[in-house]
């Protein structure tokens, strides 16, 4: 559901109605986890994380291994600044044997991936969140979102000759992605290799024409390049 904020003023009291008559059907089925998780999304869709939590909490005791209600809620603590009890329910999640056989298998590459940039916010745990990161890459190889942050957190590593193929690839996937070709340019422009970075730059412009920022980092390179003082990074 969309949020209430961004309903005419003049259509809320229907969209209030409306949604209440929804959380009511789905409260009929008061047996499903599938059921507490619907009410739970649009109490947090509507900006009510406490009574969200409440609802994920009834589909959790109904079936601790339902994957959605668990994810969701992670979510929660994570939007609410506590991360720890994120992480404890990601990894719940991936320590449940259940899950790998289960219809809920195909959505794990998205809690590996979910605990992998949870985990890479902290420098000191940026080892445990490159093995998360690689293991969505692994399960979703065509994901370029996934490939470009862990190429950039082996940038970050120090470790390019990882960084390069996973943003080279990211790029290949996602060609008009604006903000992979502009990782990818800037990590050639940092390794020093700027014939590469200036046809980065040159396609990032190309993309957004009107942008400042691309057009600032193609100015920059091609001032390197002729031998002018270099600007700080874009």
């Amino acid at each position: 559901a969309v949020p209430r904020e961004a309903v005419p003023a003049k259509h809320r009291a229907a969209f209030d109605t409306a949604l209440e008559e929804y959380i009511k059907s789905q409260s009929v089925v008061s047996d499903q986890p599938a059921s507490y998780t619907a009410i739970a999304d649009i109490h947090k869709n509507q900006g009510r994380p406490d009574e969200a939590e409440k609802e994920y909490q009834k589909a959790l005791q109904l079936d601790p291994n339902f994957v959605p209600a668990r994810s969701h809620l992670a979510l929660i603590h994570y939007e609410r600044g506590d991360k720890q009890k994120a992480e404890d329910e990601y990894r719940r999640i991936l320590e449940s044997e259940s899950h790998r056989i289960s219809q809920f298998a195909p959505s794990l590459p998205g809690i590996h991936y979910s605990l992998g940039l949870l985990l890479a916010e902290d420098e000191s745990r940026w080892d445990e969140a490159v093995e998360f990161l690689a293991k969505a890459v692994d399960a979703t190889p065509s994901n370029p979102r996934i490939r470009r942050n862990l190429g950039w957190l082996y940038y970050q590593m120090g470790k390019p000759e990882l960084a390069e193929p996973q943003l080279v690839e990211a790029h290949r996937l996602a060609p008009t992605w604006a903000e992979a070709l502009h990782t990818l340019g800037f990590f050639y422009w940092r390794q020093g290799e700027l014939p590469k970075a200036l046809q980065c730059a040159e396609r990032l412009v190309q993309l957004l024409p009107d942008d400042e920022g691309a057009k600032q980092f193609l100015m920059q390179i091609r001032a390197q390049i002729d031998g002018q003082p270099s600007l700080s990074p874009p």
